[in-house]
């Protein structure tokens, strides 16, 4: 009997020991398969990312497409915000660049063509949140599914390039039109230790007989890290693309008096000016006070997008404020927000801004040019020649659609065109100033048939003349400026 039962216990002693061993081993096997799973993880592509996650990307169909799309819009919106802290605090920051080499075809932003209605404009580095992103700003077609872009990222030190997906978040504001604004987001692999100078942007394409295409562009990277010695308090503006018959006279008056209203910088997109606009911005390029930027629009999409595709140069300019800019303004030539209560719009902001906020939009009012209120013959020839310093009809009430915005850029993720449709961090707020603290000055016809306000702009006109305040200062920088522009014309 005690022989028996020695048996049995080494018979199940030893399958005691085989039990825990396997347990030893699955355990490892496991870890082991976890550890290669996080490494995956941070090579895949953010597509990949999106569906583990249980998300899905932007779907984009032809019947009720913003209702449906809403829910993965904003998924793909959280996504692209992935990461933790406020800005610049905690996220893993990339060496300083050195300067980079730029190819004659980099030099500048512009449209190029990566597949038919694919347009690429200009390619940004983003670190402003715990996951660094490549942003690409492109126009494209709407009602085709997303295409599969790809960015790729040479790894010097290794001597080997990474490849990321690129997920497409879809601009608010694309009015149903064929052909709309889209940021692309890639995610920035971990072995990238420097700014990228460059990445190469692949497309692959299938055509009717299933034939793969892949094509591919390299782009410059535009950084938005703002370097450590620059100085705050810079205010610019942005205009969208300019066309049309625009007077020296008008730009002139808009870029002199927005500067005594306190702008410092001026950055215009040129879809179609004439030569002598052309010359005049020139002279101002060359004071550093203008950059100008080409809108080569392919003519197969000028009437199928909105605006000249606006949006696409609100998020460029937008962008490329960020590294030297505490705030932007996106508004048009015929368009001034002036503050009631103080001198500039910087002092205004020193007042009014805290950091929980993103930015402030004002209120519109209507002057019209075809209500002049000052007798041709009580003004002095260059007065005369300045639509803001005869013009003082206005609309006694407030346009309800065609507010105006000046933001923080680095707080932004998403702005529209009359107000900011998406901050960085949920917490940041977009304030209403009262518009008797300030007010936008929108100089046009009220009777339009394109606008959507007509019900305001019949209502009762009043006599405004607070631009009287800045008459003398503007008069005098006006006619500086024409004269420098007219003695360039004359030398060339």
């Amino acid at each position: 009997m005690p022989k028996m039962i020695r048996k049995v216990f080494l018979y199940r002693r030893r399958w005691c020991v085989i039990i825990f061993l396997s347990s030893v081993a699955i355990f490892v096997l496991s870890l082991q398969f976890e550890l290669t799973a996080i490494e995956v993880t941070q090579r895949k592509s953010g597509n990949d990312f999106l569906r583990d996650q249980g998300l899905t990307v932007t779907a984009r169909l032809k019947q009720n497409r913003y209702s449906s799309m809403s829910k993965s819009k904003d998924q793909v919106y959280q996504f692209a915000l992935n990461g933790e802290g406020e800005i610049g605090k905690g996220h893993r920051r990339l060496r300083r660049r050195r300067r980079c080499a730029r190819t004659k075809q980099q030099e500048t932003s512009r449209f190029r063509e990566l597949s038919k209605g694919i347009l690429v404009f200009s390619v940004w580095y983003d670190n402003r949140k715990t996951q660094p992103f490549i942003r690409i700003l492109l126009l494209m077609y709407r009602n085709d599914p997303p295409p599969s872009l790809t960015c790729s990222f040479q790894i010097a030190s290794k001597q080997t390039i990474l490849t990321t997906e690129a997920v497409f978040y879809e601009h608010n504001e694309n009015h149903h039109e064929r052909y709309g604004g889209f940021v692309a987001s890639c995610i920035v692999p971990r072995e990238v230790e420097t700014m990228p100078c460059s990445i190469k942007v692949s497309i692959k394409s299938t055509n009717k007989a299933q034939i793969v295409r892949k094509k591919s562009l390299t782009f410059p990277v535009g950084s938005t890290d703002r370097p450590e010695n620059t100085v705050g308090g810079k205010y610019g503006i942005c205009v969208p693309p300019l066309h049309g018959d625009i007077s020296v006279d008008r730009l002139v008056e808009f870029i002199e008096l927005t500067r005594i209203l306190g702008a410092s910088h001026f950055t215009f997109y040129d879809l179609a000016i004439n030569e002598e606009m052309r010359k005049a911005l020139s002279q101002y390029e060359t004071k550093g006070l203008v950059s100008v930027l080409e809108w080569n629009l392919p003519e197969y999409t000028r009437n199928k997008l909105h605006y000249f595709g606006q949006v696409v140069s609100i998020l460029d300019c937008l962008y490329r404020s960020m590294r030297d800019k505490s705030f932007v303004a996106f508004h048009d030539l015929d368009e001034f927000i002036v503050p009631l209560q103080h001198d500039n719009i910087n002092s205004l902001l020193d007042e009014i801004h805290k950091d929980y906020h993103c930015g402030h939009c004002f209120e519109s009012v209507v002057f019209d040019p075809s209500k002049d209120s000052e007798s041709p013959n009580v003004l002095s020839r260059d007065r005369l020649q300045l639509m803001t310093q005869r013009i003082f009809y206005r609309t006694s009430q407030m346009t309800p659609y065609w507010t105006k915005c000046i933001v923080d850029p680095r707080k932004i993720f998403e702005q529209g065109i009359h107000h900011i449709s998406k901050p960085l961090e949920e917490f940041y707020q977009a304030e209403k100033v009262d518009w008797n603290i300030a007010r936008v000055f929108h100089y046009r016809k009220c009777q339009d048939s394109r606008a959507l306000m007509q019900l305001k702009c019949s209502a009762k006109f009043e006599v405004d003349k607070t631009m009287r305040r800045f008459g003398e200062k503007l008069t005098i920088n006006y006619k500086i400026a024409s004269n420098a522009i007219n003695r360039r014309n004359s030398e060339s």
